[in-house]
């Protein structure tokens, strides 16, 4: 970033930084919880094309 000052930066990776620990704290044991009572409650064929279609969807 070499268009913003050095302190300008420093408070976008904090804020970023926060961003980031906030979505792993917070959100993640939620979503992990849900996905697995998904997975619980889904058999194992489906579970797996579930997986295999989440993957594709993140890595376009």
């Amino acid at each position: 970033m070499g268009y913003l000052s050095y302190g300008h930066e420093f408070i976008l990776s904090i804020v970023l930084l926060l961003v980031v620990l906030h979505f792993v704290l917070d959100l993640l044991p939620m979503l992990y919880s849900r996905v697995r009572l998904l997975f619980a409650s889904t058999p194992v064929r489906i579970t797996s094309g579930l997986v295999i279609i989440i993957a594709a969807f993140f890595l376009l």
